[in-house]
Parts: structure tokens; C-alpha cells; sequence
């Protein structure tokens, strides 16, 4: 995507934006005051499973909706639209958020009705969630991707540093680390429909290993892949979470190792990253030095082949005519 040929977002897309958020924090916070019936934390309590976090997990939701919001009022405002790179992440996020925050609303009004078709329900709806802003971030990752911006090739690379943060905190942030979770819910959400109905422990131990490791599988591509620290520091918090509210050994034991193996990922990309820059600027350095030299080398009275010999130094001891 070419900066020049990046159009401005429409003016609906950003109000609707705005509107949809401050709809998805007012369902929130009903939900929470119990006007759907029990809370989401009375239901997660009845229905404990071996993927159940412990409750400090669910603070992750305050970033998210803090960041959303932030992105949201700051698509709205006319400032920053002569950047490419603004409206490249406004443009890419789309409405892409707005469709997960409908099917997160629809999840907080049905799941205190704890009923077999309702959690059915709620469990595809967080699938759909889920599919919704994953594919929101995997357009973020091809258009203004973490490692394609240290490599200069998309638009958010041409910004002042101050405005690269400033897109990585509002659009990139949020869309990571909400599909993180989102994947880890989404995984819960399965769990709970297990519990409730009364399936043996040692089936919902198996099924919430498998989940857990699929997801921390996909989070070890995405590293790979596209280098997203968020991502992976977001599946980090979850585990551990799990790792703190839970005492069955299996789910225990797949926690440290996926853990740990995320950590080990991430410093590598870390340090790939380290390392790529060292070459970028190794290779600034080799064309300013180059340059120099050039500029050097055609300076007046610095040609090749002037009066008197090489570089126009008039050897000793010889005279010109």
C-alpha cells in the first residue's frame, strides 16, 4: 500500500466508531450490575473449570477498553488525517472491531440465562468474536505489521517516532491483545459448556489441556511470524492466571511449559529484532560513509586527472607549463 493511495475513512465508519463503543461500555457495565441476571463472575464461579482463571485475568479488559476508546475518539478527530499512516490503521481496522463488540453484547445479555442452548449460543459467539478480530489483526499484520514496520516497508515506518507509538498504542495494541484473549475466552467459554453438563473432571482436564495448548501453539506461530510481543505477553497473563487459580497437575504442567516457551520465543524475536536494526544501522553508516567519500571525490580541485597529476596535487619537484 502505497502512502499516496491511502484513502481517508469515511465519516460514518468514524462516528459509528465512537457510538459503538460507548454502546459496547454501557452493556458492559449493566452486565456487571446484574440487569441481565447473575454476573458474568456468579456464573464463572458456578461453573469453574480447569481453564478458569484466576480473577485478577479479567483486569486485561480495562486496557482493552481503554485503548479502544482512546482509537476511537482519536479516528473521529479531524487532526493527523494528512498522515498516510493514520489513515492506513483507521482504514485497516475498519469496522472489524465494531463486529466484535456485537457479538461480545449479545454474549453479556444471553450467559446469565445458564441454560444448555444459551451456552451453546454464548460458545459460538465468542468463536464469532473471535474470528471477527482475528481477521481485523491479521489485516493490521499485513498492512502496518510489527516487523514490516522495522523494515521501512509500510506506512506507519515513515512517521516520527512520537506518531509510530502513538498508532502502536490506539490500533495495533488493542487488536492484539484483545485477540489474544480473546482466543483464551473463547477456549473458557468451551469449558464451561463441559461443566455444565456434569461431564467427568478428567474429560474437561483433557479438553481444557488441548485448548490451552492450541492456543498457546498458534500464539508460538504468531511470534514467528509477525514478531507480536502483545500477543504473546497477553497469552502469558492468561496462563498464568490459570496457573495461579488452578491445582489439577495436567493443566499445571501445560501452563509452565507453554509459559515458558513463550518467554524463550519472545526473547528470540527480541533479539532478532536487536539484531536487525544493528544491520540497518551498520548499513547507514557504510552509505553515509559512502556519500562522504562521493561528495569528497567531486569537490572542486579534488577530480581525478586535474592539472599537475592525480587529484590536482602538483607532484614536487615538477613544474607546469
Amino acid at each position: 500500500m502505497q502512502p499516496s493511495t491511502v484513502a481517508m475513512p469515511s465519516m460514518v465508519l468514524r462516528v459509528s466508531n465512537v457510538v459503538s463503543y460507548f454502546l459496547f461500555i454501557l452493556i458492559n457495565t449493566l452486565a456487571n450490575k446484574g440487569y441481565f441476571g447473575p454476573t458474568n463472575a456468579d456464573v464463572s464461579k458456578q461453573y469453574r473449570t480447569p481453564l478458569t482463571p484466576a480473577g485478577w485475568a479479567f483486569s486485561i479488559w480495562g486496557v482493552i477498553f481503554a485503548l479502544q476508546g482512546a482509537a476511537a475518539i482519536y479516528a473521529a478527530l479531524p487532526m493527523g488525517y494528512r498522515s498516510p499512516a493514520k489513515r492506513a490503521a483507521v482504514n485497516t481496522i475498519g469496522y472489524g472491531w465494531q463486529l466484535t463488540w456485537l457479538f461480545e453484547c449479545l454474549w453479556l445479555v444471553l450467559f446469565p440465562r445458564q441454560t444448555l442452548p444459551v451456552f451453546i449460543v454464548c460458545a459460538f459467539l465468542l468463536f464469532a468474536g473471535l474470528a471477527s478480530i482475528a481477521t481485523t489483526c491479521a489485516r493490521v499484520y499485513r498492512v502496518n505489521g510489527s516487523m514490516a514496520a522495522v523494515r521501512g516497508t509500510a506506512p506507519v515506518a515513515q512517521e516520527t517516532p512520537s506518531s509510530k507509538a502513538v498508532l502502536y498504542a490506539l490500533y495495533f495494541l488493542p487488536t492484539s491483545i484483545n485477540t489474544a484473549w480473546l482466543s483464551v475466552a473463547s477456549c473458557l467459554g468451551m469449558t464451561v459448556l463441559a461443566a455444565s453438563q456434569d461431564t467427568g473432571l478428567a474429560t474437561q482436564n483433557v479438553l481444557a489441556a488441548l485448548l490451552a495448548a492450541l492456543v498457546s501453539g498458534i500464539g508460538v506461530y504468531i511470534l514467528l511470524q509477525h514478531g507480536d510481543l502483545a500477543y504473546a505477553a497477553t497469552l502469558i497473563w492468561a496462563l498464568s492466571a490459570v496457573l495461579d487459580a488452578q491445582r489439577g497437575e495436567l493443566v499445571r504442567m501445560l501452563a509452565v511449559l507453554a509459559i515458558v516457551v513463550l518467554g524463550l520465543v519472545s526473547g528470540l524475536t527480541v533479539y532478532r529484532r536487536w539484531k536487525l536494526r544493528q544491520r540497518q544501522l551498520e548499513a547507514s553508516s557504510v552509505e553515509a560513509a559512502s556519500a562522504g567519500l562521493q561528495e569528497s571525490l567531486l569537490a572542486p580541485g579534488a577530480a581525478v586527472g586535474g592539472a599537475g597529476g592525480v587529484g590536482g596535487v602538483v607532484p614536487s619537484g615538477v613544474t607546469t607549463s
